[in-house]
């Protein structure tokens, strides 16, 4: 259990008057499927509140849905590229593809972008960084499916950018949960705010 005081600082870090975006990760039905059930689940539920408290969130919190999506063919895709080579098979993860559709619950509400990326990370080669740029953003909130893929990845690109950086540790998950608690323990605590849903549906 974090300490009292570290929670209280966290807290107000978020609740500051800095520009925040809530960025969905890969909430998509191929990329979902990958995490064991029970886990999946459990976040995202907590994903579905999160979603939630920002829609209604009275500090203007934005928010911005990433998913992976290839052309027919995988024109975009290096056969180097180890991460998503188990995911292109067929048409899977293709534009139309029911693979690469949002899951229920966590749709794309009318007005909310959706940005379409070709790698691991949410910024890498994508319109995420012009729209948090010409929203005036300081602080990403970040929920989504695979910790040690996108949620790592785009934690990295979003420091060395200097975003203030939230993590929603029970809004991720990842195929392997022993990896998934070291990285929100002991990795992604280097760069970011790790805190639950709750702590921070508190805050925006």
């Amino acid at each position: 259990r974090r300490p009292i005081s570290l929670f209280s600082v966290q807290l107000s870090l978020i609740s500051s008057t800095m520009v925040t975006v809530l960025v969905m990760c890969d909430w998509e039905n191929g990329i979902f499927g990958a995490v064991p059930s029970d886990e999946a689940q459990k976040a995202r539920g907590n994903a579905m509140r999160l979603l939630d408290a920002a829609r209604r969130s009275s500090s203007g919190v934005k928010i911005v849905h990433v998913c992976v999506r290839f052309r027919p063919g995988y024109p975009e895709m290096a056969s180097r590229n180890k991460f998503f080579q188990p995911f292109c098979v067929g048409e899977a993860l293709t534009l139309e593809h029911e693979s690469a559709a949002f899951i229920n619950g966590l749709e794309p509400a009318a007005g909310e972008p959706v940005v379409v990326k070709r790698r691991v990370g949410a910024f890498f080669h994508t319109e995420l960084e012009s729209i948090c740029r010409a929203l005036e953003v300081q602080h990403v909130i970040l929920s989504g499916i695979f910790t040690s893929g996108v949620i790592l990845s785009t934690t990295r690109w979003a420091s060395d950018a200097d975003y203030r950086i939230t993590v929603v540790e029970d809004a991720c998950a990842d195929p392997d949960s022993e990896v998934h608690r070291i990285l929100c323990a002991k990795v992604l605590t280097t760069q970011a705010d790790v805190l639950s849903t709750e702590q921070v549906c508190q805050t925006i």
